[in-house]
């Protein structure tokens, strides 16, 4: 099952300090094989992504417990 196939993800952005802050977000498939989510342009998600595109996604369900043993992608 590939990230595209899951409902849910475990989308980790990153503060200035480095620090992680994981967040499951809701996922649908795009074309190419990229995933989309959506979130207010006010929230903390959108502003750490404003001063850097690193993530990390991961499967998970909707309250964010990791599916076992699923894999951390790095992406943007």
């Amino acid at each position: 099952m590939s990230l595209g196939d899951e409902k849910y993800i475990l989308l980790t952005t990153f503060k200035r300090s480095g620090d992680p802050v994981a967040t499951p977000v809701w996922a649908v498939p795009l074309d190419g094989g990229s995933i989309g989510f959506w979130s207010s342009s006010g929230s903390g998600k959108a502003k750490r992504l404003g001063h850097t595109a690193r993530v990390t996604v991961q499967p998970c369900d909707a309250r964010g417990r990791v599916k076992a043993g699923s894999a951390v992608t790095e992406a943007t």
